[in-house]
């Protein structure tokens, strides 16, 4: 699923506010895993594509559809383990 794709389906469920923190934290993990030198899964897929998977299942599979939180943690998951960044 495309990054329009994503939000297209978010936004209904979110006021602007929250879209644009789901959004930062897109943009967060998506930089986390590589610009320019993008990481690659075993499948040969960007790894940004994981935990966009991630939050989507969490989202439609099991009806998470209001808790921002969750959403979040999911798109950020393993940028703490997998690259150079902190908590803080």
């Amino acid at each position: 699923m495309k990054r329009d794709e994503v939000f297209s389906v978010l936004t209904p469920f979110f006021i602007q506010k929250e879209l644009s923190k789901i959004e930062s934290a897109y943009n967060l993990a998506k930089l986390a895993h590589g610009y320019k030198d993008v990481q690659i899964r075993e499948d040969g897929s960007r790894y940004i594509e994981h935990p966009k998977a991630v939050m989507m299942i969490i989202f439609m599979l099991f009806g998470i559809k209001t808790d921002l939180k969750s959403l979040l943690i999911s798109l950020l998951h393993d940028t703490k383990e997998d690259v150079y960044l902190t908590i803080e």
